[in-house]
């Protein structure tokens, strides 16, 4: 959900706009792609189902220092820890 702000999702089943009390559907199996839609940061509450993804962002929080590039994430260095939590995240060609 979507609390300031405004969130764009993108998907390959289209692209969907949220503004504050809305709410953007992320289907499992389906990459999504969440971007700030507004020039005020959003901010969103995230509900995971089935529940484990905090599990991974505690773990990211812990090794980021070693799979980032220029303060960004490496994908590629990710994709390892992620792959611990079944999340596969696609990596540029």
């Amino acid at each position: 959900m979507c609390s300031t702000g405004s969130s764009s999702s993108s998907s390959p089943i289209g692209i969907h706009q949220a503004t504050p009390g809305q709410f953007v559907q992320l289907p499992h199996g389906v990459p999504p792609a969440l971007l700030p839609g507004s020039t005020l940061p959003p901010r969103v509450i995230q509900i995971s189902s089935p529940g484990g993804w905090e599990r991974f962002v505690e773990n990211l929080i812990e090794v980021r220092p070693h799979i980032t590039v220029g303060g960004k994430l490496d994908v590629r260095k990710l994709n390892p820890i992620a792959a611990k939590y079944d999340i596969t995240y696609q990596e540029p060609s």
